[in-house]
């Protein structure tokens, strides 16, 4: 009896034993089924791979992720203008459970703080479920879900502008956004994984679709530089965008146009500009326009440079930087001389070149409009320069600002050049060196170009001419005879208040030779009524 009792205790306690282990199995399935969860890792890239499931987003690459070109400003100023893509490539995983991991590519950057981003969640027959919103940096970061197969789509705005839900029963392979535009900056990214049990972890790499372009202008080489305004194109205009969620394929509508850049600042050393966004197929021909642009005061004019490779889902930094073509120097007797006299034009102070036939003429009848070359300086404690021009026929000054009491020192960049100094001419003109006195037609019956080249024994012509030390001389006919003018109108100014003429022969036999020439003391002051008195100024290189 005793032993039929054992037995069936112990098959109560055997099926007690299976019963609480079925409730155990059970209330395990329940927690699989509804308490896993995906934890998310958001972050975006600027620049996609170019892969075969990405073309229709990239496009090929059509040249290096750094593009450089050289614009031409003016006879003083080069603009070298790079453009560079933002984000290098690697690799990171992007989604991953106990069981599985999906690689990515791409550096992944956090995406910015405070960002609304969503997941719209696909199951396995790509049947639309739902979409789950977060905000970057929030504490809620994750989701719970049934486990199985799933594709999610992530994607934000990278302005935070407004995005649509998708409606119910919308299928991936025909979900699409409608009616984008290029200021909504859309990131995207879609990760397909199975859901296991525990924690998932799911990492977006949100893919910025539209180009990005910043514009830095630095002129901080050369002086300052001011801005009216500019625009980038081509971008298809606002609302004018379909972008399908399958495979981020961009569909495109209406007729390209400009998109204007807005600048922090419009003047300074370095000017910057906001991102600008823009919608366009990659491209060989981006153009960058630029309005009203004036170097150190200079006239303003526009900059336009076309030939820029863009591609979506690239953030592009455009820097700008101005440069003075490298100084071109001609040594001659152990000293850098400027390739020309100093002339102060456009509002910039610059070197022009002996074949420069705009500063030719000095005080003559003609032309009309008489040349920039001239100047009266005064050092006095005021340190005034005075620029003498010619206007419709009659003469008149302006006053400059002159560095350091020396107008070579405000040619930029600031004190590279100065005047030369006595005992530099002196040493010059006993140096033994080739020379010729110049005397080229000017088509005036009365008048002549002439002066004195060093380090040639003929007369060169245009553009052999600028390759050579030149002063310029004044010579004019009287009474059938060539004659030497005054000497103040030959001057050229020097260090310590002092300037430096010479005479120009009469007979053709002596052009070869030096002759006489004087230094003194800048005793004479130019005036309205006695222009004359004036004088050239030529630069040497500091060492």
């Amino acid at each position: 009896m005793k032993s039929n009792i054992r037995y069936s205790y112990s098959s109560l306690l055997f099926v007690l034993v299976i019963l609480i282990n079925a409730c155990s199995k059970e209330r395990s399935d329940i927690s699989n089924v509804n308490g896993s969860t995906v934890r998310l890792k958001i972050g975006q890239t600027f620049s996609l791979p170019d892969d075969k499931s990405k073309i229709a987003v990239t496009g090929r690459r059509t040249a290096d992720a750094s593009q450089s070109k050289e614009i031409a400003y003016n006879d003083q100023y080069t603009l070298v203008a790079t453009l560079r893509e933002v984000g290098p490539q690697a690799s990171y995983p992007k989604a991953s459970n106990n069981r599985a991991t999906v690689p990515g590519t791409s550096e992944q950057h956090a995406l910015k703080e405070g960002t609304s981003y969503y997941v719209a969640i696909f199951d396995a027959s790509g049947e639309y479920k739902e979409t789950k919103s977060f905000k970057q940096g929030s504490s809620v970061q994750d989701f719970t879900i049934n486990n199985g197969k799933y594709t999610f789509v992530i994607y934000a705005s990278g302005t935070n502008a407004p995005l649509s839900f998708l409606n119910s029963g919308t299928k991936l392979n025909t979900a699409k956004f409608e009616q984008l535009s290029a200021d909504q900056d859309l990131m995207m990214d879609q990760v397909s994984f199975e859901v296991k049990d525990g924690q998932n972890e799911l990492n977006a790499q949100l893919a910025h679709l539209f180009t990005q372009v910043t514009l830095k202008l630095d002129a901080s080489a050369v002086g300052e530089i001011r801005i009216g305004e500019g625009a980038i194109s081509p971008s298809h205009p606002k609302k004018s965008i379909d972008i399908s969620l399958a495979d981020r394929a961009i569909s495109y509508r209406g007729a390209v146009e400009s998109v204007p850049l807005v600048f922090q600042n419009k003047s300074g050393q370095v000017i910057s500009s906001d991102s600008t966004f823009i919608v366009t197929p990659a491209t060989a021909n981006g153009i960058i326009k630029l309005r009203d642009v004036s170097v150190n005061s200079s006239t303003p004019k526009d900059v336009i440079q076309e030939g820029w490779n863009l591609r979506p889902g690239v953030k592009y930094t455009l820097e700008i930087n101005l440069k003075a073509p490298a100084d071109p120097v001609i040594p001659v007797a152990g000293t850098n001389w400027s390739i020309g006299d100093l002339i102060y034009r456009d509002g910039i102070y610059q070197f022009a070149p002996p074949s420069d036939e705009s500063i030719y003429y000095t005080w003559s009848p003609s032309p009309t409009d008489q040349t920039e070359a001239f100047w009266y300086t005064d050092f006095d404690d005021s340190v005034k320069g005075m620029r003498m021009y010619r206007v419709n026929g009659s003469y008149a000054q302006e006053p400059l600002a002159v560095a350091n009491q020396d107008p070579c020192a405000s040619v930029k960049p600031l004190n590279a050049w100065r005047l030369p100094t006595s005992a530099e001419i002196v040493n010059l003109m006993s140096s033994n060196t080739k020379i010729y006195h110049a005397k080229y037609d000017t088509g005036n019956n009365s008048y002549l170009k002439t002066g004195l080249f060093f380090g040639v024994d003929y007369q060169p012509e245009k553009p052999e001419m600028d390759k050579y030390l030149y002063f310029r001389s004044f010579y004019f006919i009287s009474a059938g005879m060539y004659r030497f003018a005054p000497t103040t109108q030959s001057a050229y100014l020097l260090a310590g208040k002092k300037y430096l003429a010479f005479e120009q022969p009469y007979s053709d036999d002596k052009r070869t030779t030096l002759g006489s020439y004087e230094i003194k003391p800048l005793t004479f002051r130019p005036s309205a009524s006695a222009p004359s008195e004036a004088v050239r100024i030529r630069c040497v290189k500091n060492k």
